[in-house]
């Protein structure tokens, strides 16, 4: 086993909830449905499970700007996505809804790659991932680790 490469991020939830309710189209472009699902869910929707890996279809189920859980959430799995691609060398063509952020057993984030990201992950060698959110202050940092067996 080895590590083939460490990725850091850190956004400001303010300035991400700020960015979003300037760019609504940030939202559908970065996040996946089943993401945008759960970040609702944090804010109090009640929104029924969708397919892993497929794009937000309609209204936005939050106003914008988010509310402070789902800011938070999102601004999450947006940090974690740039570490993922840090650790690549962050490549041209790689497409965001390619890398979903899932909630795993004990409430750590669990990465699932598809499509572009996961050819660039196989292409680098990486076949598992370690990762790690924190959010204290406003500030939310994720650290991303592409392993080889």
């Amino acid at each position: 086993m080895s590590i083939r490469g460490v990725g850091v991020d850190v956004v400001d939830i303010a300035r991400f909830t700020t960015t979003a309710a300037n760019n609504p189209k940030l939202i559908r472009s970065v996040f996946t449905a089943a993401e945008i699902t759960q970040a609702a869910r944090r804010a109090g929707a009640q929104l029924p499970d969708v397919s892993a890996h497929t794009a937000w279809q309609g209204p936005l189920p939050f106003p914008l700007p988010l509310a402070t859980q789902s800011a938070r959430f999102l601004a999450g799995r947006f940090a974690l996505k740039e570490a993922i691609a840090k650790v690549m060398g962050a490549p041209r063509g790689m497409r965001w809804h390619d890398c979903e952020i899932r909630v795993g057993q004990n409430r750590q984030p669990v990465v699932h790659l598809s499509g572009t990201i996961a050819h660039v992950a196989t292409l680098a060698g990486i076949d598992s991932w370690f990762v790690s959110l924190s959010h204290d202050g406003g500030v939310v940092v994720a650290l991303a680790v592409g392993q080889a067996q």
